[in-house]
């Protein structure tokens, strides 16, 4: 007899594709997030995954297949359906927007099923909107927003903290309480501990070869980027070119790697520090 896995997993393509959607931090953690659930099932547990097309679902279904574990069962819905978060006892979805998928649970029953979500941008608009928009939505203490890192879950305070306290001032409530839910735990972004680049040679040799491979002189400290190359839209290169031309003052020598995508060749171009 199967049983469901506690969450339903709401993965539109855009939270997990990027073969047709472009490699983004987000996309990539949602991918693997969802893998490695698939992989961790237990004999006659069903995961659901939630997608809004046809073919979403046959990339989604792409994506879990070859990782689902041996007895592991997984079911593909196209559409949001109250009656399949009541199923799971939770739905999942890859934002910190639980505001709006309150709407989906009835305001007289908010114990039928729970609603978690994850940080990832937090630097939009729209994310900070939505972190203060946390405090006025009906969320309890078995809703969550997972934050994949303690620096994240101070901004999330942060946003609630401030929006109590303009309600305090609005109401003059002075010892209004800020509501119960929804959790705020911190679960790091998860990796695949399998090595990929040589994995019969160890860390060392790796190290070797690596340095050998881009013509690393052996005694220069080494830093590596892996990210978008946006400053409008990922992270802003000057403070670390700063900080690498104080510390080359003092070592023997530097090397920078920057591994990503580039929108354009301005932004692909050598800075000047």
């Amino acid at each position: 007899m199967s049983s469901h896995f506690p969450a339903a997993l709401f993965l539109p393509g855009d939270t997990f594709d990027t073969q047709n959607h472009q490699i983004l931090g987000r996309r990539v953690a949602g991918r693997h997030f969802a893998q490695a659930l698939a992989a961790n099932l237990r004999d006659g547990e069903l995961l659901t995954a939630i997608t809004l097309s046809e073919g979403e679902a046959r990339t989604l279904q792409q994506t879990l297949i070859h990782h689902l574990a041996p007895g592991g069962k997984l079911r593909i819905q196209r559409g949001l359906a109250m009656k399949v978060a009541r199923e799971a006892g939770s739905l999942h979805v890859p934002a910190p927007d639980l505001s709006k998928w309150c709407q989906l649970r009835p305001w007289d029953d908010p114990r039928s099923f729970s609603i978690t979500g994850v940080i990832h941008t937090l630097c939009s608009c729209h994310a900070l909107n939505s972190l203060e928009d946390l405090v006025l939505s009906p969320l309890y203490s078995w809703d969550a927003l997972v934050c994949t890192s303690s620096a994240g879950r101070k901004v999330v305070e942060r946003c609630m903290e401030e929006r109590m306290e303009l309600l305090r001032r609005r109401f003059n409530q002075p010892k209004l309480a800020k509501p119960p839910g929804p959790l705020l735990p911190v679960i790091p972004l998860t990796v695949d501990v399998r090595q990929a680049y040589a994995p019969d040679l160890s860390r060392s040799e790796r190290r070797a070869r690596a340095r050998h491979a881009l013509g690393i002189p052996t005694e220069n400290f080494v830093v590596a980027f892996v990210g978008r190359l946006s400053f409008h839209s990922k992270a802003h290169p000057q403070p670390l070119y700063r900080v690498l031309a104080k510390i080359a003052k003092n070592a023997t020598g530097i090397t920078l790697i920057e591994c990503g995508h580039a929108f354009n060749e301005k932004l692909a171009s050598p800075a000047v520090v």
